[in-house]
């Protein structure tokens, strides 16, 4: 009885033979796949709602899977609902006030997530808001040249049409210089995940280079990253 007081069931075994990359079983009260304080991006898979495990506030729900909606902090509370123990996953905006992490180092050719603040002809304005999977105290300014998105052809590349303001994108870093020069080119991973429509939503991927505002239905293209799945929308009535 004291074990089921502090851990979820067990998942049903599963034999080696029969399990796939594909097809993954997921116990019917649900699993956490993170830790109170943890670090998380948008879009980041935090477990998978149950019985005994919700998403709240700050995370969006698609076929079970807890994804995070923010650049943030997770919090996850357990409370004890009548017979059965809940647990519950919620993500805050990170603030400097409520920080308590070093400010990371940077590194050549290190992956990091950075916010597209604003996009004219020839470059993109970033700042660097999560190093080594750590959201920073104090962001970092970074900028991002045509040739580092384009290197072949960049006279027929409109950064507008790729990149907007308050965009998250992930990038490699290129030189540690004042601004930080970032790039995309070259890996597949790299580019837009997470992008706001006109209205403040959060926009929707429907295809390798799009995406769709869910209160306008307006498209836009986006040069996203591989890591951003495709979402098959229904058919509008």
């Amino acid at each position: 009885m004291e074990h089921q007081q502090t851990t979820l069931r067990d998942p049903p075994s599963v034999k080696p033979s029969s399990m796939s990359f594909h097809r993954v079983t997921v116990p019917r009260d649900g699993k956490v796949l993170v830790h109170n304080a943890q670090s998380v991006a948008p879009g980041e898979i935090l477990g998978f709602c149950g019985a005994c495990v919700k998403g709240l506030s700050g995370t969006w729900v698609e076929s079970r899977v807890i994804r995070s909606a923010l650049l943030g902090t997770v919090t996850v509370n357990s409370r004890q609902n009548e017979n059965e123990r809940v647990i519950e996953i919620n993500v805050s905006r990170r603030t400097a006030e409520t920080s308590s992490i070093n400010q990371p180092s940077l590194a050549f050719g290190e992956i990091v997530i950075a916010e597209v603040m604003s996009v004219d002809v020839l470059e993109v304005h970033c700042m660097i808001r999560v190093v080594g999977g750590k959201v920073l105290d104090n962001p970092i300014s970074a900028v991002m040249h045509m040739e580092n998105i384009e290197p072949l052809n960049p006279h027929l590349v409109e950064l507008e049409d790729q990149f907007g303001a308050r965009d998250l994108i992930l990038a490699r870093i290129m030189t540690l210089d004042s601004p930080v020069h970032l790039d995309v080119a070259g890996d597949s991973k790299l580019g837009v995940v997470t992008s706001f429509g006109p209205t403040g939503c959060q926009m929707i991927p429907v295809g390798a280079h799009e995406m769709i505002c869910p209160d306008t239905f307006r498209k836009f293209h986006k040069r996203l990253s591989t890591a951003v799945l495709p979402v098959v929308l229904p058919a509008r009535k």
